[in-house]
C-alpha cells in the first residue's frame, strides 16, 4: 500500500467515525522518516520500513494530534535498542514530575 492510500483511507474512516474536521494526516515511511517531512507521497510502504503517522483532526469540537510510529513487519535489533533507550528517558522524566520541579530540570534526563 502507498502512503497516499493510507491517508485516503484514514480520512474516510475518521469522517465516518464522526470527525468534524481532518486538518492533516502525514504519512512517512522508510528512508523518509529521518528527518520526517510533514507530507505524504505515493511511496510504497515496504516490509522492514519504519512508518510514522501524524493525524490532526477535530472530534465533537475537541482538536487533537496523534503521533504514532510503527515497524512494518518485525523491529530490528537497533529499533529495539532505540525503544529501550527512549523508554528509559521517559521513565526518568516522569519520575521527576511533581509540583515545583521546572522543565529545565526534567529535560536534563532526556539525553
Amino acid at each position: 500500500m502507498r502512503e497516499n492510500d493510507i491517508v485516503a483511507r484514514a480520512n474516510k474512516m475518521l469522517y465516518e467515525m464522526g470527525s468534524d474536521d481532518v486538518e492533516a494526516i502525514n504519512a512517512i515511511s522508510g528512508e523518509r522518516c529521518n528527518p520526517h517531512p510533514h507530507n505524504f507521497t505515493d511511496r510504497l510502504v515496504r516490509p522492514g520500513d519504519q512508518a510514522f503517522f501524524d493525524i490532526l483532526h477535530s472530534f465533537v469540537g475537541y482538536r487533537t494530534c496523534y503521533y504514532r510510529t510503527f515497524n512494518v513487519g518485525r523491529a530490528t535489533p537497533a529499533q529495539h535498542d532505540a525503544y529501550k533507550t527512549c523508554r528509559e528517558w521517559l521513565d526518568k522524566a516522569i519520575d521527576l514530575i511533581r509540583p515545583g520541579v521546572s522543565t529545565d530540570t526534567v529535560v536534563k534526563v532526556l539525553a
